[in-house]
Parts: structure tokens; C-alpha cells; sequence
């Protein structure tokens, strides 16, 4: 077996130690990449959020505003509904008694039927 001398040895170390410094700027270049396109889809992201917001800020305005109106709607019928339905029950006992009064005019005003003769 031929003898190894000490500058091929150091050459030997010298090719791995580049080798290994090969493969680690290539996982740095792979996680810079990595870091960038993560970067990127946050970028997209954000936009989207951005527009999100941007195109539901008038309508939490109407949901507001319709709470708003319903409660009023609620109000008023708290504060008058008790009118309302007096003059309905009102309204009602006067269109019976109308009807009542027809009949009776309609009954008196007919000639007894003359059904045995």
C-alpha cells in the first residue's frame, strides 16, 4: 500500500470541509426561499384582509342600523300598542252591533212569508 502524505490528507479535508460548505449555503439559499414565499403568501394574505374589511365596513352600518330600527319598532309598540288594540276591539264591537241593527231592520222591514197558505 502506497503512503498518504500529509498534503494529501489536508487536500482530502479540504474537499469534504467544501463540500459541507456547499451543502449549507444551499439549505440557507432553500430556507432564504422558504422565508421569502412565506413572506409573500403573508403579503396576499393581508390584502385580502384588508379588502375583507374594506367591503364589510358598510354593512356592519346597515346591521347597526337595522338594530337601531328594530328597537324602535319595539318601543312604539310598547308605547301605543295598547291604543291600537283598544280601538280594534272598539272597531269590532261596532261592526257587530251594525250588523246586529241590520238584521234586526232586515226582519222587520220583510212581510211575514205567507208558507201555509
Amino acid at each position: 500500500m502506497a503512503d498518504i502524505s500529509r498534503e494529501e490528507i489536508d487536500a482530502k479535508i479540504a474537499v469534504s470541509e467544501a463540500r459541507g460548505d456547499t451543502k449549507f449555503a444551499e439549505l440557507l439559499g432553500e430556507i432564504k426561499a422558504m422565508r421569502a414565499d412565506i413572506t409573500g403568501q403573508f403579503g396576499v394574505l393581508t390584502a385580502r384582509v384588508e379588502h375583507v374589511e374594506r367591503s364589510t365596513s358598510g354593512l356592519k352600518a346597515i346591521i347597526v342600523g337595522t338594530g337601531i330600527a328594530a328597537v324602535g319598532v319595539v318601543i312604539a309598540v310598547l308605547a301605543f300598542g295598547d291604543q291600537l288594540f283598544g280601538l280594534g276591539i272598539g272597531a269590532s264591537d261596532i261592526a257587530n252591533a251594525a250588523a246586529q241593527k241590520a238584521i234586526q231592520l232586515q226582519s222587520v222591514s220583510q212581510p211575514p212569508s205567507s208558507a201555509g197558505k
